[in-house]
């Protein structure tokens, strides 16, 4: 993971200290672990996983963050940022999606993810966010 530091003179900003570049908060995610908390790109996420009253964070670079709070307190941020709930414990980004049939989600890398009953997928919530 990328070091990111805060940068005093703006609010909206953070800069990361690898490239010194600056990155806008709204494309950011505090991940809070036991004893440290991380910034992280929310493009840089693949899917998200509740277990139990953590949540798991996978990377397309194959890592995972294993957060200390559950999946619940990173929704909205995440559904703003273009990721959908596929069934009660799982979160992946809208753009991976290859299809939709009625008991699961297909992704583009082959992965079948289970449906669940009450969970409706809002087809033109998926259209918004590709889009727009």
């Amino acid at each position: 993971m990328r070091a990111i530091k805060k940068q005093n003179d703006t609010n909206k900003c953070i800069r990361c200290s690898e490239k010194n570049t600056l990155v806008s908060k709204d494309n950011l995610i505090l991940i809070a672990k036991r004893d440290r908390m991380f910034f992280v790109r929310i493009e840089n996420i693949s899917k998200c996983q509740a277990i139990g009253n953590k949540t798991v964070f996978h990377f397309f670079n194959d890592e995972n963050i294993i957060a200390s709070r559950c999946l619940k307190e990173y929704e909205l941020k995440l559904k703003n940022n273009g990721f959908i709930k596929v069934n009660r414990g799982t979160m992946i980004p809208i753009k991976l999606i290859k299809f939709i049939s009625k008991n699961s989600v297909g992704l583009i890398d082959g992965t079948d993810l289970r449906l669940q009953k009450k969970q409706k997928i809002n087809i033109n919530e998926i259209k918004m966010n590709l889009i727009g």
